[in-house]
């Protein structure tokens, strides 16, 4: 649920260049389809997907 702009940042603070990063933070549709919102505080489980163009997930990593 990070905004865009946090998304910016962190890269630019890591030196990644080359990913497509994308924000959540105004439907939460993806964290909602995906089963990753917390149903009480609607955050986001951190996590990292990697989604191929036909939309199939190549890897998910859940983030304590």
């Amino acid at each position: 649920m990070d905004l865009p702009f946090a998304q910016k940042c962190w890269c630019g603070s890591a030196g990644i260049d080359q990913i497509i990063t994308l924000s959540d933070h105004f439907e939460a549709s993806f964290g909602t389809a995906y089963g990753s919102t917390y149903k009480r505080t609607s955050f986001i489980d951190r996590a990292i997907f990697i989604v191929d163009r036909q939309s199939t997930i190549k890897y998910l990593q859940m983030v304590n």
